[in-house]
């Protein structure tokens, strides 16, 4: 950098001129830093939504759950007796139960305090010579115990019994500071014992105060009487029983126990849902609809992020208000968003279609007879050797139940024929019998065929007809590994139909796409009736024979595509702008970003050498101004020194 020489003799203030000139520079830059915040502003918008992208898909955990749908609560009379819950499997009632016995071991406490501690037993009891007494536990073998009472004491007796412990199953212990004895069995149940066999002086009985008589004691196991049925065991207080887990706590009393589908659950997860769902379509859309404010006079937005210069001069309130302003409506009709909140308002709103993958095989629904039939005689009794009334039932497009009968005695086939067809037009199903082959088949052969088997009396279709079918829904062969996979014959393929309408679109509105859970008693009833079809509606899947031979399993369901179209949003808001704890950021916002910081770098380098020019020339002016003033100092000097000589 050149020495810059100021307007020390020109009296130019030299510093303004030049910044003077350089505005048109610096206003470049300006843009270009403005330019640069917006971006930046823009791209902190679009994370602060994938974080709340991310909270929402979390939330959806919960609707994948099959418990959240097909849960069970349980009601105890009595939780002080038993406490209970329940498997999604336990069946709906009321249960009477009697707690018999808990699972216990044998325990046996002193009944009062004892004689206080003395160093042997002779001085603790008033006793004198040998005490002994003979227990057997589980191991069955006797084990003698005796102890001298003037060099033993109450220690000693613990310590010994507790030595045989781990073979015998039998405890001791002393509490020196309540002056009371233990003996018990370590485990619990039934198979834990604890035999006096002997108990010399009543040592056991009396001195320890144990009321223990020469006999057996045994432990219990749980034991339960449940709904008449008197006595069953358990080898532990808490156990399960036809699908209900139990936890005792208190034997000896009676309590009924209820099972229930648990609805307020399911409501509850469900309302979490929608308020998620709503709070994440409210973002977007304040979003997507607020606008810049814009000075139609100066033909620009009014507001614009802040210079350096402008920064200077106003507070840190005032500087935090225009950015509000400035902010506002940046990321109004941003494309990825306007398509991210179209994608999750159509997947939450839509109805449940088959997945692309799925494809019919076979036109229409046709059911045939396996084999050849008897061949056709004048009655159904002498084709088939069958007698009185053969009986069937089938529904069509039409949604009735058809009824056929028929006499074996006096109907032939063409009759069975004749009284299918003659409902064609509203079932859609025709029949036909050619060589010794029966037939039942969809009129219609497009993918939404359907033929239901609803009732077939005596096998007459199944067997006699050799069509080997049950009753059940017949639908064209896909390449679907199971028909029941088909979302058209779900009975809930839409929110709608649990009670959850979608608001209307309103331009501008931030709440277009919303779910508001219109009749509450209706999504109730449904979990009531029909817990698991409202949980194929979030979670259905398909699973496709694909042509290459392999089976892949699709996500059809309402939770389960919006977790999918949930993870493709914040996969494309992470290319667009990037992730906030990302270590390395390549998204299209950052690049841009990048890039304006290479043209300001340019700018200012440009600035910065345009700006040495500058000082370059007024540092020449200043010293041909010296220059000058040297000149004319000198010309005067001469000037009067001739003036002098001529006088």
């Amino acid at each position: 950098m050149s020495i810059r020489i100021g307007g020390l003799l020109s009296g130019m203030d030299t510093e303004s001129i030049i910044k003077d000139m350089l505005k048109a520079e610096a206003s470049k830059i300006d843009r270009q830093k403005q330019q640069k915040q917006i971006l930046e502003w823009r791209r902190d918008s679009y994370r602060e939504t994938n974080l709340k992208l991310l909270s929402f898909r979390n939330s959806l955990a919960d609707l994948k759950l099959p418990s959240t749908f097909t849960g069970k609560k349980v009601e105890s009379s009595n939780d002080s007796v038993l406490t209970a819950t329940a498997t999604a499997n336990a069946l709906s009632g009321t249960h009477v139960i009697k707690v018999n016995s808990l699972m216990a071991g044998v325990t046996r406490i002193s009944t009062s305090e004892i004689a206080e501690y003395k160093d042997n037993l002779g001085e603790q009891f008033g006793l004198t010579g040998t005490i002994s007494f003979t227990l057997k536990g589980k191991d069955g073998v006797s084990h003698e115990y005796s102890f001298d009472t003037a060099t033993k004491n109450i220690n000693d007796v613990v310590n010994a019994i507790n030595a045989n412990a781990s073979t015998s199953g039998i405890s001791a212990g002393y509490s020196a500071a309540g002056n009371r004895f233990v003996l018990a069995t370590v485990d619990k149940g039934a198979d834990e014992v604890i035999q006096v066999e002997a108990d010399a002086g009543a040592f056991l009985k009396t001195t320890l105060k144990l009321g223990l008589d020469v006999g057996e004691y045994r432990g219990t196991n749980a034991s339960i009487d449940y709904d008449g049925a008197a006595g069953i065991e358990f080898k532990s207080n808490q156990f399960t029983l036809n699908d209900i887990n139990f936890d005792l706590k208190k034997a000896g009393e009676t309590v009924t126990v209820t099972v229930s589908q648990d609805i307020d659950t399911a409501v509850e997860k469900i309302k979490a849902f929608v308020e998620a769902y709503n709070a994440i379509m409210e973002n977007i859309n304040l979003k997507l609809n607020e606008r810049r404010e814009y000075d139609k006079a100066s033909h620009s937005f009014k507001y614009l992020p802040l210079t350096d210069d402008q920064k200077k001069e106003m507070s840190e309130d005032q500087i935090k208000k225009w950015e509000e302003m400035a902010k506002k409506g940046i990321m109004n009709r941003e494309s990825l968003l306007g398509s991210i909140a179209s994608d999750i308002r159509m997947t939450a709103n839509g109805m449940l279609t088959n997945c692309e993958a799925v494809k019919i095989l076979e036109p229409g629904v046709t059911l045939a007879s396996k084999s050849d039939i008897n061949s056709y005689a004048p009655t159904l009794a002498e084709q088939f050797g069958i007698t009185g009334t053969v009986s069937f039932t089938l529904k069509g497009k039409d949604g009735v139940d058809h009824t056929y009968s028929f006499d074996s005695s006096t109907d032939d086939m063409k009759d069975v024929l004749n009284g299918i067809n003659a409902d064609t037009a509203a079932t859609g199903i025709v029949a036909g019998y050619s060589d010794n082959r029966f037939t039942l088949a969809t009129v219609d052969k497009g993918p939404a065929a359907s033929l239901q088997v609803v009732a077939d009396g005596n096998l007459f279709l199944k067997d006699t007809l050799r069509l080997g079918i049950g009753t059940g829904t017949y639908t064209p062969k896909s390449n679907l590994i199971s028909p029941t996979q088909d979302v058209r014959y779900l009975k809930y393929q839409s929110l709608s139909a649990i009670g959850i309408s979608s608001s209307a679109y309103v331009t501008g509105s931030k709440d277009n796409g919303k779910l508001t859970i219109e009749d509450e008693d209706k999504l109730r009833q449904a979990l009531q009736d029909n817990p698991v079809e409202v949980m194929n509606l979030f979670n259905r899947t398909q699973t496709v024979l694909e042509e290459d031979g392999k089976y892949k399993t699709y996500d059809v369901g309402i939770a389960s595509k919006l977790f999918n179209t949930l993870s493709n949003a914040v996969t494309s808001i992470n290319s667009k702008a990037g992730a906030s704890d990302a270590v390395y950021d390549n998204s299209f916002l950052t690049k841009d970003i990048t890039r304006i910081d290479e043209r300001i770098d340019i700018l200012e380098e440009r600035m910065e050498k345009l700006e040495e020019r500058y000082w370059r020339q007024f540092t020449a002016l200043e010293k041909a101004v010296q220059r000058a003033n040297m000149q004319g100092q000198w010309l005067m000097q001469k000037l009067g020194l001739d003036s002098q000589q001529t006088s």
